[in-house]
């Protein structure tokens, strides 16, 4: 003991010195200035998480209601479901009426959900940008397509455009149910053998 009895007296001796010099008032009044700003700075993140979660929550739940909404209006057997639920990590179900998760297989009723989705993540964005769809309603039925079709071409929020090629839309179906709500409508030759393609216009 009387061999570390030095060491400790020299630890004493050095703590007293130290709290000395943390004892003044310069010393204080930075200490105290260091602690706020760590406190408010920590207070700015903690209000920014929140805020972000906040925006987070409510966009979810404006592309769960919307996606709902359109998923409703294409889809012919709608009855059947009751809503597209979209969890905290954006997870997606689509619901039915009984309230169980119902598993999606069928690649056209995945096209429909996707575009479900696609038209809630415009919507909620607030951004107004043309909207293109390569080849919808490909693999879903004609009465889908025809509804999904319609669906799309009475959004006012922004504008619209569909490319259509094999097993998509019928140029002379589509121009004879929806022609008065296209602005413009073109046909595309891919010519086989030059490096060119043709445009004419048919609307």
């Amino acid at each position: 003991n009387e061999k570390l009895r030095p060491s400790i007296d020299e630890s004493k001796e050095e703590l007293a010195r130290l709290n000395a010099q943390l004892s003044t008032d310069e010393d204080s009044v930075a200490l105290t200035s260091a602690i706020k700003r760590q406190e408010f700075y920590q207070w700015l993140s903690d209000s920014f998480d929140e805020a972000l979660s906040e925006y987070r929550e409510s966009a979810r739940k404006s592309v769960e209601a919307r996606a709902t909404e359109a998923f409703l209006a294409i889809f012919p057997d709608s009855k059947r479901y009751k809503k597209i639920v979209i969890s905290d990590d954006w997870e997606m179900e689509l619901i039915l009426q009984s309230g169980k998760p119902k598993t999606v297989e069928n690649p056209g009723h995945k096209q429909t959900i996707a575009v479900s989705l696609f038209d809630g993540l415009r919507h909620t964005s607030k951004h107004r940008f043309p909207s293109f769809f390569d080849n919808p309603g490909s693999n879903v039925s004609d009465e889908t397509k025809e509804l999904m079709t319609a669906y799309f071409l009475e959004i006012e929020e922004n504008q619209t455009i569909l490319l259509s090629h094999s097993g998509g839309l019928k140029q002379e179906e589509t121009i004879e149910s929806f022609g008065d709500r296209f602005a413009k409508a073109w046909r595309l030759y891919y010519a086989e053998e030059d490096d060119y393609t043709l445009v004419e216009q048919i609307l």
